[in-house]
């Protein structure tokens, strides 16, 4: 019998610690300084464009794809530039807001505070920031309009979820 209730206990810890987990998280909008921030790192990338392209970012997709796949595909912006690649992650984040109305929030959990993309009326975000620079930092080839076009499936596969309080 003790055995039993020492199993039992221990699956309602269990239990608790894995709710505990996913309620760990929470959103708040961004702060002045957050806008700030991405700006400069359009900016960072815009400037690099113009450098060594004569083009510039112009806020439509294909433009803007275009112009950052370049930059990887001229090794401009390498495997270790993180900052730079994170930095084309909020330009493609900007492209996706921009094509399907979403808004950028601060996503805080137990690894820290991100900038994420909000789906409305969805719990789930999007981390466009580091969608570049994780594949790009495996030695992977990377095309940015099929990272843009499998967040673009990953948010229609969100937006159809129902979600159950």
């Amino acid at each position: 019998m003790p055995l039993l209730h020492l199993f039992v206990i221990a699956m309602l810890l269990l239990c608790q610690t894995s709710l505990s987990y996913s309620q760990t998280s929470r959103t708040e909008p961004l702060t002045r300084n957050d806008k700030l921030y991405m700006s400069e790192q359009r900016e960072r990338v815009d400037d690099l464009i113009r450098r060594h392209f004569g083009s510039q970012l112009n806020g439509q997709k294909n433009n803007d794809i275009a112009q950052m796949q370049r930059l990887l595909n001229e090794n401009i912006v390498g495997r270790n530039d993180i900052v730079l690649l994170q930095a084309m992650g909020i330009v493609l984040g900007e492209l996706i807001k921009s094509e399907h109305r979403l808004s950028w929030i601060i996503y805080i959990d137990q690894y820290g505070r991100s900038r994420a993309l909000q789906i409305p009326g969805q719990r789930d975000v999007l981390f466009p920031n580091t969608m570049i620079s994780r594949r790009v930092a495996t030695g992977a080839d990377v095309e940015i309009n099929v990272i843009y076009n499998k967040a673009t499936e990953e948010l229609n596969r969100i937006r159809q979820q129902i979600i159950v309080y």
